[in-house]
């Protein structure tokens, strides 16, 4: 027995009829259109116009596109530009830059001393114990001095003080050095609230230190934190840990680069006084107004150009 089989193909076109209906509406607007225009007297111009300005519209679009690899290759070279400026940058600030703010640090502390012997003592403390330890950098014991400063200004003291911040901030690193110094300046003023909330201290043993003698609570402290674990063997484990080794790398760093800083400051220094001797006398007074002509220029051409592309 034969069995013819037969397949009936259909193919469904909703696209063309859509599209012929589409076509139709366009037609019939451009006639409204057209006839519009040619009520008006404009129609042949205006599309002659246009025709032209489409024209030169494709040509400058080819001559984009054809330019598009020109264009990519000197954007790559502009990166390149913009990476080494950001590199130099980057060693300006930590060589003159950070030179800067720890010669800034260095006046206030020989300020609050009064004695550039006991000031000298105490920054060298200051560098020496910043080298050796996991947690702490000299750069912010130096911006924070003046609080312990304020404290007392015996180099012995201060030097607990450091050892006692670098203890908090061995068990709570978040709260940085800033926080710390905040903590234990309070609690030396008689405040326990920051070393309870930050670093969870107990409060009763806090009441009965915070109101003692300045070297009795720094001994007490010292009691307090031991009782807890907060002693200097785990800072001296810390030390040989990867992120101990980063930190004391990281601040062996920072105190060559601003020696380099300091170099350079012996130099830089007469120029800036000079900078800002031109601009207190209004030496700069012709080339800022200049600069502000030029802007206001600039500013008037933007929105000359907004306005254009807004109404076309």
């Amino acid at each position: 027995m034969a069995y013819q089989l037969q397949a009936v193909l259909s193919l469904k076109d909703e696209l063309s009829k859509n599209m012929k209906s589409a076509i139709k509406s366009i037609n019939a607007a451009k006639k409204a259109t057209d006839t519009f225009r040619d009520s008006n007297g404009r129609l042949r111009d205006s599309m002659g116009r246009f025709t032209k300005a489409n024209h030169s519209a494709s040509s400058s679009l080819s001559g984009f596109t054809s330019h598009t690899g020109s264009a990519i290759q000197a954007v790559g070279a502009l990166s390149a530009g913009v990476l080494t400026a950001a590199g130099a940058y980057k060693t300006l600030q930590a060589t003159v830059g950070e030179a800067m703010k720890m010669e800034q640090s260095q006046v206030t502390i020989d300020a609050m001393f009064d004695n550039k012997k006991l000031s000298k003592q105490y920054q060298d403390m200051l560098n020496s114990f910043a080298i050796k330890s996991p947690v702490l950098d000299s750069s912010e014991m130096f911006a924070n001095s003046k609080s312990f400063i304020s404290q007392s200004k015996d180099v012995k003291q201060l030097e607990k003080m450091w050892n006692l911040t670098e203890r908090l901030l061995a068990v709570d690193p978040k709260q940085g050095v800033e926080g710390a110094v905040m903590a234990m300046k309070e609690l030396m003023s008689g405040d326990t609230q920051s070393m309870v909330e930050r670093f969870e201290m107990p409060r009763k043993a806090l009441n009965d230190i915070k109101n003692l003698p300045l070297d009795q609570q720094l001994a007490a402290l010292d009691k307090l934190y031991n009782k807890m674990g907060m002693t200097n063997k785990l800072v001296t484990a810390m030390e040989s840990t990867s992120l101990g080794y980063i930190t004391q790398i990281k601040e062996a760093l920072s105190m060559k680069f601003r020696a380099v800083g300091f170099e350079a400051l012996k130099s830089l220094k007469p120029i800036i006084g000079d900078i800002k001797n031109a601009v207190s006398d209004g030496a700069l007074d012709g080339f800022f107004k200049s600069m502000g002509s030029a802007f206001a220029f600039l500013g008037s051409e933007a929105s000359k150009f907004a306005n254009y592309v807004k109404t076309n």
